[in-house]
């Protein structure tokens, strides 16, 4: 991990993907909500 070397200078860029990736877990888990409420 960039952390336990202390190689921080990708930090940000490290976060930024995580922001991406959250964001498109979210609404991939929003879709299927809406698929099951839909079904029900």
């Amino acid at each position: 991990m960039i952390g336990a070397s202390q190689e921080l200078d990708r930090a940000g860029e490290v976060l930024n993907q995580f922001d991406q990736h959250y964001e498109a877990a979210c609404a991939a888990l929003q879709e299927e909500l809406a698929k099951g409420r839909a079904a029900a």
